[in-house]
């Protein structure tokens, strides 16, 4: 169950591109002259269908930034239940596991940055 949800974590974010985080909104050009109320009501309408579309593309990556940091939250909550035997922890979302290391033998790695989980863990 877990490599599965692994491989659909690992699908999902490898099939996002660079070009899928760059803002794609077509940005109006002012006309050389707002003397004609066509040339004004072309450029406010443009103008309202970029905001309209900066809009879009952020609420869109906020919901994908919620989506991931559930995602992290629920890997960080598998690594604390399996490191303390299946029993239920604190809910600091921290990883603490038990490294076997000389140097008191566990190690807590903060959610904040998801790649320290991989840096810092000693097996």
């Amino acid at each position: 169950m877990k490599t599965i949800k692994t491989l659909l974590i690992i699908a999902t974010l490898t099939t996002l591109s660079a070009s899928d985080y760059k803002l794609s909104c077509a940005k109006p050009l002012k006309p050389s002259s707002l003397d004609s109320n066509r040339a004004i009501n072309k450029y406010s309408t443009d103008s309202r269908n970029y905001k309209a579309c900066i809009d879009d593309f952020i609420r869109e990556h906020k919901e994908q930034r919620e989506k991931h940091t559930a995602a992290i939250n629920s890997a960080i909550g598998e690594w604390n239940s399996y490191v303390n035997g299946g029993k239920p922890k604190n809910q600091d979302n921290s990883i603490t596991a038990k490294t076997g290391v000389s140097q008191g033998g566990s190690h807590t790695v903060d959610h904040s940055d998801p790649t320290s989980i991989y840096k810092n863990l000693k097996f």
